[in-house]
């Protein structure tokens, strides 16, 4: 059995991650926000992003 399908979720939430934290890059340089608070809260976005148990629980197969 072909298992692909239940595999795409991880791929869908990495890549809609991915475009959130340029948009979020984007808007904290607009707005003129200083370089430590920009990184600090872009750090936290991709650790929560990548914690250990979101990763884990993702890739367990999963109906669409």
């Amino acid at each position: 059995m072909v298992i692909g399908h239940l595999l795409t979720m991880p791929l869908v939430v990495i890549n809609m991650g991915g475009e959130m934290i340029y948009i979020l890059n984007q808007r904290l340089e607009a707005q003129n926000i200083s370089s430590a608070k920009k990184h600090r809260v872009l750090n936290d976005v991709i650790r929560s992003m990548f914690e250990k148990s979101f990763i884990k629980e993702m890739f367990v197969p999963q109906q669409m």
